[in-house]
C-alpha cells in the first residue's frame, strides 16, 4: 500500500492522533531514500531450506552439503525468481557452504515448488508458509531456518547457526515507509504508532500463526538494515554474476 493508505488505515485505527505533515493523496514523487523517511520495519520472513533429493533424502543440513560437496555442479536448488530472494539465498549458500549447486529461475514460487516435491530439482529456499504443510506430511525435508531463533510452527527445524552454518541469513522482511517530505515529527508519530499496533497480542498472533517473525525498529535502526541488506545483496550479485533477466 501506497503511504497515503498507510495513514488513513492508521488515522481509522487511532482518531484522537493527528499525524500532522503528511501530504492527503498521493505522496510526491520521487522517493527519496534517508532515515528520515523510514518509519519502521514490522515483520521478518524467514527463509528455510527444504529438499526432495530424488530418493537421497539427506536427514540433515550437514549431510545435504556432504552431497553437495560429493557431486559439485550436479545438484540443483530452485529459484522462485531470477536475481530475487530465493535466488540471492541459493548463491549465498553456495558461497558459505562451500558447494556448487546449479540455480535454476523460475517463473514463480509455484513452480519452482512443485518441481521440487516431484524431484525434479533437489532444494529450495522457501518461505514457511509454503513448505510448512510439505514438511509435515513428509514430502520434503526442512533443514533449517534463517533467522536468530526457531519458528514455532516449525520448532523441530533448527537455524542455520544450530544446524552447522552459522552466519547464514536469506530471511527477508517487510517495513513502511513515507515520503522523503514527510517531517520527522510525523515519521516517529507514525513509528510509534505502528510499534504499538505491532504490539497487539492479537496481531502478534495472527503473524506468527502464518509462519512470520514480528518485530519494531526505530526509524533509525530500520534505515541502517536497509543500507546494510543492500550492500550485502550487491557483493552476492556481483560475486555470483547474477543477471537480470528483461
Amino acid at each position: 500500500a501506497d503511504s497515503a493508505e498507510t495513514v488513513a488505515k492508521l488515522r481509522a485505527l487511532h482518531p484522537a492522533h493527528e499525524l500532522p505533515g503528511v501530504p492527503e493523496g498521493n505522496p510526491p514523487e520521487p522517493f527519496v531514500f534517508s532515515a528520515e523517511e523510514v518509519a519502521a520495519s514490522v515483520a521478518s520472513f524467514p527463509n528455510g531450506s527444504a529438499g526432495g533429493c530424488m530418493g537421497l533424502r539427506p536427514q540433515h543440513l550437514k549431510e545435504f552439503i556432504a552431497l553437495a560437496k560429493s557431486r559439485p555442479g550436479n545438484l540443483n536448488f530452485a529459484a522462485g525468481d531470477n536475481a530475487g530472494l530465493t535466488h540471492l539465498a541459493s548463491e549465498t549458500f553456495n558461497t558459505m557452504a562451500g558447494v556448487k549447486i546449479q540455480v535454476v529461475p523460475y517463473k514463480g514460487t509455484g513452480p519452482a515448488l512443485s518441481d521440487t516435491l516431484a524431484g525434479h530439482v533437489q532444494a529450495y529456499f522457501s518461505s514457511p508458509t509454503a513448505v510448512i504443510p510439505h514438511v509435515k506430511s513428509g514430502k520434503l525435508k526442512a533443514f533449517a531456518i534463517s533467522g536468530k531463533t526457531r519458528l514455532s510452527a516449525l520448532s523441530d527445524v533448527p537455524t542455520f547457526a544450530e544446524a552447522g552454518l552459522p552466519g547464514f541469513d536469506a530471511g527477508t522482511w517487510s517495513g513502511i515507509l513515507a515520503p522523503a517530505a514527510t517531517p520527522r515529527e510525523t515519521v516517529n508519530k507514525l513509528a510509534s504508532e505502528i510499534a504499538a499496533i505491532m504490539n497487539l497480542p492479537d496481531i502478534k498472533e495472527q503473524l506468527v500463526s502464518q509462519g512470520l517473525d514480528p518485530f519494531v525498529t526505530t526509524p533509525d535502526q530500520f534505515a541502517a538494515l536497509i543500507k546494510s541488506d543492500t550492500a550485502r545483496f550487491d557483493k552476492i550479485i556481483k560475486d555470483a554474476n547474477i543477471k537480470l533477466d528483461r
